[in-house]
């Protein structure tokens, strides 16, 4: 909404505002005949309802002697009907009662002759059935209100008029009276006048005090708005001052545009200042920039040296590390060959171990079985001896039996057998005795061509042990050589990753000098740019009049 009047200007807003206030009271004028109408409408239905009040009490007075045994139905109603005959209300107008069928029983307009008949069918111009809507409306409400069309005189044209009924449900009586409207028109048109008078002259008000208004907000405006477009085109003297009279909200806005041109040349004047040291400055940045450049391709220069250096101790320190790794492996394979060395002469020596321990249980059983062959030549020695005796004990027998002759004779086969048997057993204790030495002969050869096995044994087992004790010393030389090929390779790869490191850097260093040349280059032109366009801003300035 704010954004829509500001598309207007202040006289239009004014002169909008002074007509929407003008349509307001003239709706608000219009909407107060209305009222007035309906209020004189209301007093006069109130003071209608209050005659017909008085009207029912009368009736109740009159049924209340009724029910007293005073009057007769007759009697009472007769009685009440002359009563409500002579009210009059207002200047001529009347009470009437009809009952619920519709005949009119109290009418002082009507002749005599015509009370007591039947209106139920009575219709105005409009076919509005009066008697009928009052009699149906009293039946729902205790007061109805109907509006016809009714002749003040007889012959003259219906006007509109306002019927007013309430009911007396005792006698089953209808008590009516009305009011007509056109006086009413009559009086709200008067009060209508009235208002558009003052409507009138209230709008001349109005449009005095816009036009007044419009003035006072137009001439001082116009005024700041010539002096703002005058400082807007560049060629304002700002030494000029609004003339300003009031301390409305247009003179504090001359007020401050006074303070602002004021402040406007107060800091064009030290604007002017700072463009001169501007340019002085924008000169010596020049002049810097020109000797930063030519520092900066020397050392653009330099760097690229390095870095070609750089590169040439990396691929050094690359074939350092890759022999390094080539000695490792081979010390890795040599310290495997020895530990495989080792392990071989390790089982060797084992084997050798067991070798000798063998042939020392060999030879000692050698040994046992040399002396067990010279137990044997003992117990040769002695069936050799027994054999012998048994041979000569069976050739005493045999000469004993030669003595006894025929008596002997059987006992002399015994001993004959006796000695061949001994003799037999002679023999065959010869031929052990002689595969016994031989037994033992070839057990003493065995028993020291084991003894030598043994020497020899032992002296290769400890020929192995140092053989051993070599290759132990051998592998501690490799794990050593290893251990520095590592460091070895470590170092290299430490050189080289800081020699790449280095070199990245160099080229960081050497890309940034670029950069910064660039930059420098830049600042130059920024420079120019600065020098021009502190004089332009210098031509801007000399335009206003401070």
């Amino acid at each position: 909404m704010t954004q829509l009047m500001q598309k207007f200007k202040i006289a239009t807003r004014v002169w909008a505002i002074l007509v929407l206030s003008i349509v307001a009271m003239g709706a608000l004028a219009i909407l107060s005949f209305f009222t007035i109408r309906e209020s004189l409408k209301d007093a006069r239905t109130l003071s209608i309802s209050f005659v017909l009040q008085s009207a029912h009490s009368v009736i109740t007075y009159y049924h209340d002697l009724e029910k007293q045994n005073k009057l007769s139905r007759e009697e009472a109603q007769s009685q009440a009907s002359i009563a409500l005959e002579k009210m009059r209300f207002d200047g001529g107008n009347y009470v009437y009662i009809i009952t619920n069928d519709g005949d009119m029983l109290v009418n002082a307009t009507f002749p005599r002759d015509k009370l007591g008949a039947n209106f139920w069918a009575l219709e105005d111009i409009n076919g509005v059935r009066i008697i009928q809507e009052l009699v149906e409306g009293v039946e729902s409400k205790e007061q109805v209100e109907v509006l016809y069309s009714w002749p003040r005189v007889k012959g003259d044209e219906p006007t509109e008029k306002l019927g007013i009924a309430r009911k007396f449900s005792d006698w089953q009586w209808v008590i009516g009276s009305g009011i007509y409207v056109d006086d009413l028109n009559a009086a709200s048109f008067d009060k209508l006048k009235v208002l558009i008078l003052e409507f009138l002259i209230i709008v001349a008000i109005l449009i005095g005090v816009a036009v007044l208004v419009i003035n006072s907000i137009k001439r001082p405006l116009e005024r700041t708005t010539l002096a703002m477009k005058e400082l807007a085109t560049g060629d304002a003297d700002l030494t000029k001052k609004i003339a300003v009279s009031g301390n409305d909200e247009l003179s504090e806005l001359a007020n401050a545009f006074n303070a602002f041109s004021a402040q406007i040349g107060e800091i064009i004047k030290q604007t002017n200042c700072v463009v001169k040291q501007l340019i002085a400055s924008s000169e010596n940045l020049k002049e810097t920039s020109k000797q930063t450049y030519s520092s900066i391709d020397t050392q653009s220069s330099e760097t690229l040296g390095l870095a070609t250096a750089m590169n040439e101790m990396v691929f050094t320190s690359q074939e350092v590390a890759r022999h390094t790794e080539e000695t490792a492996e081979a010390t890795n394979e040599a310290e495997l060959l020895t530990k495989q060395s080792h392990s071989v002469v390790d089982e060797i020596v084992l084997n050798i171990s067991a070798l000798a321990q063998e042939v020392d249980e060999i030879s000692e059983t050698i040994g046992k079985v040399v002396t067990s062959s010279n137990e044997i030549d003992t117990v040769l020695e002695v069936i050799k001896s027994i054999a012998e005796q048994t041979n000569l004990l069976a050739l005493n027998a045999a000469i004993e039996a030669a003595r006894a002759g025929e008596a002997g004779r059987g006992f002399a086969v015994v001993a004959d057998e006796v000695r061949q048997l001994a003799k037999k057993t002679q023999d065959s204790t010869e031929e052990i005795y002689n595969i016994i030495k031989n037994l033992q002969t070839g057990s003493n050869e065995a028993s020291q061509a084991m003894r030598r096995g043994v020497d020899k044994a032992r002296k290769t087992t400890d020929s192995s042990g140092r053989a051993d004790e070599a290759l132990k010393a051998m592998n501690s030389s490799i794990i050593r050589i290893r251990g520095m090929s590592v460091q070895i390779a470590t170092a290299a790869e430490e050189q080289s990753s800081t020699a790449e490191g280095v070199n990245k850097s160099t080229i960081t260093i050497n890309d940034a000098t670029v950069i910064f040349k660039e930059a420098i280059a830049g600042i130059e032109e920024t420079a120019n740019s600065i020098s021009s366009s502190t004089c332009d801003l210098n031509e801007l300035i000399c335009r206003f009049k401070v």
